[in-house]
């Protein structure tokens, strides 16, 4: 594996923005050759604990990654609201890119399994069951203890 650093971290995203709306401005910001050679994009959205998003950007080359930190440092990007925010441009602390998600084929049939549909059943019946309270089961022990 190679061990080049190719993972770019934008800190100081807006807020409000949403990811497509995120991609539009970075990709807008790059040359179309830079852009051309980026192969992972993804926002991780404002929270409580960091107030602005940051996006993660993925790079081919070396020479991309660089050309691209240098266009995105200190970029002043515009809030839909009229406020700026400068970006700041890193190398991500951690460089790994997350597996894509592969989608199991059972998701979603739960309905149709029938395991399930009798565990669903008994529940039913369960629901019709009158429990005894705490009182009653005490003074149930109580006879039970008395007869022996």
């Amino acid at each position: 594996k190679s061990k080049q650093r190719l993972k770019l971290w934008v800190r100081n995203v807006p807020p409000r923005m949403e990811e497509e709306e995120a991609k539009e401005a970075i990709l807008s910001i790059l040359t179309q050759d830079n852009a051309s050679s980026l192969d992972y994009f993804r926002l991780a959205p404002a929270s409580k604990r960091v107030p602005t998003g940051t996006v993660y950007l993925h790079f081919k080359s070396v020479e991309k990654l660089m050309s691209s930190h240098s266009k995105l440092d200190g970029f002043r990007l515009p809030d839909g609201k009229g406020l700026e925010f400068r970006l700041i441009s890193e190398l991500s602390p951690f460089q790994k890119i997350p597996k894509k998600r592969v989608i199991d084929r059972r998701e979603g049939t739960i309905g149709k399994d029938a395991d399930f549909l009798a565990f669903q059943q008994k529940l039913e019946q369960q629901k019709d069951f009158k429990r005894e309270s705490a009182e009653q089961q005490l003074e149930k022990k109580e006879a039970e203890a008395k007869k022996l």
